[in-house]
């Protein structure tokens, strides 16, 4: 009963641990915070479109386009720097309000 109780108690820290350690390290990032997020079914159904073309998660693909807006943010406060969009020999100039 004894070599048991040893057992399951050793199961147990090694178990916390392993959940600590998969914490910390989830995609490198130590520090995460939750954010419930609620959108409109046609815009999710667009989400859920473009992570399937890409192999990728709807989680993913917020993330990726809320560094892509983060990035846009920082252009943005920059003097003189402009936010263009070109096809082909088009181009647009992006203006944010």
């Amino acid at each position: 009963m004894r070599n048991y109780e040893t057992c399951f108690s050793t199961f147990k820290v090694f178990t916390a641990e392993l959940i600590r350690s998969a914490m910390d390290g989830v995609n490198g990032m130590s520090d995460l915070k939750r954010y419930n997020l609620v959108m409109p079914e046609e815009l999710f159904a667009e989400l859920e479109k473009i992570a399937t073309k890409r192999h990728t998660s709807v989680v993913e693909v917020l993330r990726r386009y809320i560094k892509l807006g983060l990035l846009v943010e920082q252009i943005d406060e920059r003097p003189g720097a402009e936010l263009l969009i070109r096809e082909g020999e088009r181009e647009r100039q992006i203006v944010l309000i």
